[in-house]
């Protein structure tokens, strides 16, 4: 995992509290549905873990959307039964 100090920007912020990032994580399906909200608060720098249980889920291909302050990051996962 990357630091989240690595995604906070320079100057004042509304994402920005002291030394704390806004920080949201979603999970979208292939339609761009949100299908679960992971994290949604506001996080020191630091490393994270995050569970995602997609028992409810059907297989299939997802995609992951992590917001940090002006950091923005898309990736895909394929969840397999």
């Amino acid at each position: 995992m990357r630091n989240l100090k690595d995604f906070s920007s320079s100057g004042t912020s509304p994402t920005h509290r002291n030394d704390m990032v806004g920080v949201c994580l979603k999970v979208y399906d292939v339609l761009g549905r949100e299908v679960a909200t992971l994290v949604d608060a506001y996080q020191s720098a630091g490393n994270y873990q995050v569970t995602f249980n997609g028992s409810r889920l059907s297989s299939g291909i997802y995609f992951y959307k992590i917001n940090a302050g002006n950091y923005k990051y898309i990736r895909k996962m394929q969840l397999t039964k």
